[in-house]
């Protein structure tokens, strides 16, 4: 009876090891999770916050510097998607920009650069517009610019997001590498030019259309 007694103790305390192990490995488990999600999870918080104050600016902006319209022309002052809605922007744009040079040109940079600094797909029109609107002698050196500093914004974004991403997925980082060790290669890098041209309008293109 003893013994029985005995060995009914010995496998108890077995299970309590046993469950007392299994809840630090899980435990232990769950925090080691946590902490390869950590950066990641900051990584986002410092992008929403950096793109809410991007918005706070823009919409401050706009409000403060966009020239007084009419409710009707109100509904045309927007990021446009068609070929038609660029037209009837241009139209507005063109019966404005005389009277208030300076703010159409601010509220006009403003919201490129918003689009760039943020990969958000209207740019491609916009630099149509400015064309349209200002003609080449002034609107190729302002889109030029527009880009070229819109694409650093986004490039020093990308530099909060890219790291924590890599290594929350470590595979991604592996495909990412993968990808630019072909573009090294000398017969890629020779028609670098038209796939830098692809990925920039081909990817826009299919997020507006």
């Amino acid at each position: 009876m003893n013994r029985e007694y005995q060995d009914v103790e010995t496998a108890s305390s077995i299970d309590e090891d046993d469950i007392f192990y299994l809840q630090s490995s899980s435990l232990w488990s769950r925090l080691g999770s946590f902490a390869r999600s950590r950066p990641m999870f900051l990584a986002i918080l410092k992008l929403l916050a950096v793109f809410a104050t991007g918005s706070f600016i823009v919409g401050s902006t706009l409000y403060v510097a966009l020239p007084p319209i009419t409710e009707t022309d109100l509904s045309q002052l927007h990021i446009p998607t068609s070929f038609d809605e660029l037209k009837a922007l241009n139209t507005l744009l063109q019966n404005i920009k005389d009277e208030y040079p300076i703010r159409t040109v601010i509220c006009f940079v403003v919201t490129y650069l918003y689009l760039q600094a943020f990969s958000l797909p209207g740019s491609m029109y916009l630099s149509m517009l400015g064309g349209a609107v200002w003609g080449v002698p002034l609107g190729v050196p302002l889109i030029c610019t527009c880009v070229a500093t819109g694409a650093s914004l986004c490039y020093m974004i990308s530099s909060l997001f890219g790291p924590a991403l890599f290594l929350t997925f470590p595979s991604l980082k592996s495909k990412f590498d993968c990808v630019a060790s072909k573009l090294d290669d000398p017969d890629h890098r020779a028609n670098l030019i038209p796939y830098l041209i692809l990925l920039r309008y081909g990817v826009q293109t299919l997020l507006i259309f």
